[in-house]
C-alpha cells in the first residue's frame, strides 16, 4: 500500500525534474492544447481520441492527464501508455463518474 509520505515524496521528484527541464513553471492546466500535444503519435489522434471520447472537452482533459502521467514518470514526451492509463479515467460513460450513494 503507498503512504501519502510516499506520494508526497514523488510529487516532490516530479517538481525537481520539471524545473529542471524547465517545465516547472506552468501547471498542466494552463498548457496549450498544442504544447501538450507535441510530440504525440499521430495514431492516436486518427485512431483512438477522436473517436471514442466524443466532446472536445473530453479530448483536452484527456490530453492533459496524459501530461501529467508523463510527467510522474520523468518523461519529456507523452507516451503511448499514457495516453493508454489517461483514457481508462476520463473516457467513462457518465454513469460511472455520478457521485457514489
Amino acid at each position: 500500500m503507498v503512504s501519502g509520505t510516499d506520494i508526497l515524496n514523488k510529487l516532490e521528484e516530479t517538481r525537481e525534474w520539471l524545473v529542471k527541464t524547465n517545465r516547472g513553471n506552468t501547471l498542466n492546466s494552463r498548457r496549450s492544447i498544442a504544447e501538450i500535444e507535441e510530440g504525440v503519435e499521430s495514431f492516436y489522434f486518427e485512431h483512438v481520441m477522436n473517436k471514442d471520447l466524443g466532446s472536445r472537452r473530453r479530448y483536452q482533459a484527456t490530453l492533459r492527464v496524459a501530461r501529467s502521467l508523463a510527467d510522474l514518470d520523468f518523461e519529456a514526451k507523452i507516451l503511448p501508455r499514457h495516453i493508454e492509463h489517461a483514457l481508462k479515467w476520463t473516457a467513462r460513460p457518465f454513469e460511472r463518474l455520478k457521485r457514489w450513494d
